[in-house]
């Protein structure tokens, strides 16, 4: 740590540290994680200004056989010391003397989450509470951190979500987290799967591939800890119970959930803040990242499922007070702010059903809008689109939706595409994009949904260079690329040379020429590219396994690539069909 000069501020000295636990004593032990044991301490204080002698402290003492190291402390200091946020945990020190790495935080005297999971003295209102202020916190890190990267916590549960003294939520223990980057609203990276038996996403342990949505799933199941008043494991159990997020599932096909709640949220809750509250739940829960919410669309619905609970009024007055203490949106610009469209249709939907008792007034004259609305860019694989126009009537926010349209008329609302920049892919050629728009006030009020289409309402081509180097290919039979193979469940990467053929394909790895991947095109294989990830692509099977690649930081080659392959694939399989 002596390599890094700035954290030289938060250096604590290791005989202050023990004079706080007196000596580590077992007395004053109030936890134990996957870093070590966590000490209560009473700390010094040396700031003039303050009026009391000393300060409540969590002290957090690395045991290297609980199984985290050096890199897991250097990573929760990096962290802590650089991102604040009113729902994460205080840093105030560390300590890295001899074979000692301590790291001391704030202490927060109502403990953590999942000692209060099955007691009886929070309300429910108190519960959606808590609920929220973890999922202002998780927002924070998945969208609020800074320009151009996200944290990813990958270790959320009830036992890292602390308590203030008014039930404020906390999220802590940030030493296993991964920072990525935000092209745009999905981050895709591949790394060892960790995290807590129970809360785990199952796609993160299978493919190794990690994204902000395996922090959904985790989130998920601490929304079902709270509503079911119990942990997500219980390891006396051998059947369905032992993990709630599968006791969960079963209950929904059995059409039961209401047997597993929590018997005082029973009797507390308010049917319909209930409902809103589990359905959010459950979609965080979802086997399908793409069926996921993003933490701005859980958010909002614990917002309506805690105003459902206490009342409007009362609702509006403690996001007033929320808004004053901490602005959860950061505004990047003027006008431009994205969420998911699930967030405009549900949002809709409420106002709708309250629109007899408000008199229809979300949608008033003047209402916020945009004038002068319009695409730029290159509407060509590569290219970057970029929505602009200016706002009227107050307009301060805008919800995006990037969108496909079939033939059929039907439209398809494209993953990850919430910003109002979008680059075009090989997924967009020979389909018509546009993009829709919500404008909104810092009232909440809404205007009237804008959809503008790009490329003057033409189909997505490639550029007359791509078209012909793929008409190359097809017309030999057979091209060949080198790139990277993400190895599953590892951060190791190998080049390998990617063949494509009439009937079938071939992945060899380079340095072995030991042939990975060989098959024959059929239905079960399907080559997809993760959103906002200009030079990655995702060989998907249906049995659920999956292979990530790189092309060296090239977006043409994969998306040339992934354009061969499907008319190589749609070819043979069209043969098939007709030697049948």
């Amino acid at each position: 740590m002596s390599l890094i000069p700035e954290f030289n501020h938060l250096k604590i000295p290791l005989e202050a540290i023990k004079l706080a636990t007196e000596n580590f004593s077992d007395c004053n032990v109030i936890g134990h994680g996957g870093f070590g044991r966590v000490y209560k301490g009473q700390l010094p204080v040396v700031s003039a200004s303050s009026t009391s002698p000393s300060t409540t402290v969590a002290v957090k003492r690395l045991d290297v056989k609980c199984g985290q190291g050096e890199k897991e402390f250097l990573m929760e200091i990096v962290m802590l010391s650089s991102y604040k946020h009113e729902n994460l945990v205080s840093l105030v020190g560390f300590c890295d003397e001899g074979d000692e790495k301590i790291i001391v935080y704030k202490h927060e005297i109502h403990g953590s989450l999942d000692n209060h999971l099955a007691t009886d003295h929070l309300t429910w209102a108190q519960r959606i509470h808590i609920c929220l202020g973890a999922a202002r916190g998780l927002y924070y890190l998945h969208n609020d951190v800074g320009e151009g990267h996200r944290v990813l916590h990958r270790d959320i549960k009830s036992s890292n979500v602390l308590l203030d003294e008014n039930w404020n939520a906390k999220i802590s223990d940030f030493g296993l987290s991964k920072i990525g980057p935000t092209n745009q609203e999905f981050t895709f990276l591949v790394t060892n799967a960790v995290g807590t038996l129970g809360y785990v996403d199952p796609l993160y342990v299978s493919t190794g591939v990690l994204t902000k949505e395996s922090d959904v799933y985790s989130f998920g199941v601490i929304l079902f800890e709270v509503l079911c008043g119990r942990p997500a494991m219980i390891r006396k159990y051998d059947d369905e119970r032992r993990f709630l997020s599968n006791l969960v599932k079963l209950r929904y096909k059995e059409r039961k959930i209401a047997e597993i709640i929590f018997p005082e949220i029973r009797k507390q809750a308010k049917p319909n803040s209930l409902q809103t509250f589990r359905k959010i739940a459950y979609q965080c829960l979802s086997i399908d990242r793409k069926q996921r919410p993003t933490m701005a669309v859980v958010i909002k619905q614990l917002q309506i499922s805690l105003e459902f609970q206490i009342g409007q009024q009362q609702f509006s007055q403690a996001e007033r007070d929320h808004r004053e203490k901490n602005n959860l949106m950061h505004r990047t610009s003027k006008v431009f702010f994205s969420v998911m469209k699930n967030l405009f249709l549900f949002s809709n939907r409420v106002n709708s059903d309250r629109s007899n008792d408000r008199g229809n007034s979300y949608l008033e004259e003047d209402s916020p809008g945009i004038k002068e609305f319009q695409i730029i860019g290159d509407a060509k694989p590569g290219g970057k689109l970029l929505v602009c126009g200016f706002p009227l009537h107050g307009t301060s926010q805008c919800m995006f939706q990037w969108v496909h349209y079939h033939r059929d008329v039907t439209l398809e609302y494209i993953e990850g595409a919430t910003n109002p920049e979008y680059v075009v892919t090989a997924d967009d050629v020979d389909k018509l994009i546009a993009v829709e728009c919500i404008p909104m006030d810092d009232h909440g009020r809404q205007g009237e949904i804008v959809r503008l289409f790009a490329n003057e309402q033409n189909k997505i081509i490639c550029d007359p260079e791509m078209q012909e180097e793929i008409d190359k290919y097809m017309a030999a039979g057979q091209a060949s690329f080198s790139i990277l193979l993400l190895m599953d469940s590892s951060e190791n990467r190998e080049q390998t040379t990617f063949t494509l053929r009439r009937s079938n394909y071939q992945v060899k790895i380079n340095r072995t020429q030991e042939i990975f991947i060989q098959g024959e095109y059929t239905n079960d294989v399907s080559i997809k590219i993760p959103s906002g990830l200009p030079t990655q692509f995702v060989l998907t099977y249906s049995d659920g396994s999956s292979h990530p690649f790189n092309t060296f930081q090239d977006a043409r080659m994969r998306d040339t690539l992934v354009l061969t392959m499907r008319m190589f694939q749609r070819k043979a399989l069209d043969e098939r069909r007709n030697a049948t």
